[in-house]
Parts: structure tokens; sequence; C-alpha cells
């Protein structure tokens, strides 16, 4: 388990000493206090992925493991090739209770492959292809047609149409999807969005899933392993 400290700059008149206050609440093993700290921290800044590195670092130690993964889960969105934060998310991740093989197909496989990748880094991704695609495309129409010119023109070709469609899926899918992680120690999932509704199954804190949809107080999601249902809003943290 790593624990190293990452702090964030803030604004504010207290922000001077929060980084030296939450540090020394967490070396002192005051791991409720630190949390409140960080999440004081994380209503006057903007997103961090130190800030939420630090509060699943302090979840993890109260043994709250589903507000531990979600954070982590978070920090990865914005520092996705962190490997502390990979690291951890993989400890945290062993005690939860339910054990759900999600189904992958092959293009599921591909798509993982880009989990290294921030959102952001996606557009910059695609637009660096797409500009030397259209360079290398105006060159062709100049007259440049040597071999080693046609060799490089058709790996971008290659690029463009193959990587195209993969990052714009993978956007699509990072924009639209809401995942979501339980934090209560165990819930019930619901035939539909009303408690009267008959039980399914029930799943326990630290289960990740994807929100399809959302009524009232009520969430649809569908597990990894696809099972579906409906759960109170209350008992996960929005990823």
């Amino acid at each position: 388990f790593s624990s190293r400290r990452r702090h964030t700059r803030l604004q504010g008149d207290w922000s001077s000493d929060v980084c030296s206050s939450d540090l020394s609440l967490y070396q002192n093993k005051q791991y409720k206090e630190a949390q409140s700290l960080y999440e004081k921290e994380l209503n006057q800044t903007s997103n961090s992925s130190g800030l939420f590195y630090n509060l699943g670092n302090a979840s993890y130690k109260l043994n709250e493991i589903g507000k531990a993964i979600a954070y982590y889960n978070k920090a990865l969105k914005l520092s996705p090739r962190d490997g502390d934060i990979r690291k951890n998310l993989s400890i945290a991740r062993k005690k939860v209770v339910d054990r759900l093989e999600e189904r992958q197909g092959g293009f599921s496989r591909v798509l993982a492959l880009f989990s290294y990748v921030s959102p952001q880094e996606y557009l910059v991704l695609l637009g660096v292809i797409w500009l030397t695609f259209n360079v290398l495309f105006f060159m062709y129409l100049k007259g440049k047609k040597g071999e080693g010119f046609r060799n490089v023109f058709g790996v971008f070709i290659v690029l463009v149409l193959v990587l195209t469609p993969l990052i714009s899926v993978k956007a699509y899918k990072n924009m639209t999807h809401i995942t979501g992680v339980v934090i209560e120690q165990k819930i019930t999932v619901k035939s539909g969005p009303s408690s009267t509704f008959s039980t399914l199954f029930f799943i326990h804190e630290g289960a990740e899933f994807v929100c399809i949809k959302q009524l009232d107080e009520w969430s649809q999601i569908k597990l990894r392993n696809g099972f579906v249902g409906w759960i109170q809003s209350q008992s996960f943290i929005q990823i």
C-alpha cells in the first residue's frame, strides 16, 4: 500500500496551513480528521488527482472501502498512468465482498488499452493524428510521392482509420457513461425504482457499476457481470 503524500495549493485564507495540517493528522493516524480536512479542501478547489488520492488513502485506513475505491477511481481519471493510484486501487478492490467478473468482448478489451489515457489526451491525440494526416495529404497533392513518403502516408491512413473510431467511442463512453461505487455495507437491488418492487439481489460496499438512468431518488445500474437493477442514489458515490 502506497501512502506517498501529495498536496494541492489552494486559494483561500486558511489554505497556507492546510497541507501541513492534513499531513500531521495522517501521520498521527487521525484518519477521520484528515478525511474531513481533505473533503473541506475538495469543496474549495478544482479536481485534483492528488487530493482524491489522499482522500482514498484516508478512507482506506478507516476501512471505508467503497469511498476509497471511488476516490482512487476519481484520481485515476485525472492521472491514468500513475502507478501509486493503480496499486492502491487494486489493493482496495481485493477487500470487496462481491467478485464480479466483467463480461468483455474483443472490442472492450481493445478499449481497455486506452485506460492509460485521460479524456483530454484522447482529444489531443486525435487532433495530432488528423493534423499530421492533413499535412501529409496536402504534400501528396503537391507531388510528394517518394517511396518513403508513401510508406509514412500509408501508416497515417491506417492510424486514422483505426484510431479515430476507437478514440471516438472511448471519449463518448467517458462523457455519457456515469459510473459509481457502493459506499454502504450492504444494499438491496430492486426490480424497479421503489422499495415496493421485488428484490433481485444484494450488493456490498465497493461494488462498481455503470448508472443507466436516474429517477427521483433511485438509479438503475448495470454491474460488471451484466446484472441490472435499481438502487437508492444515496447509497453510492458517482465517479
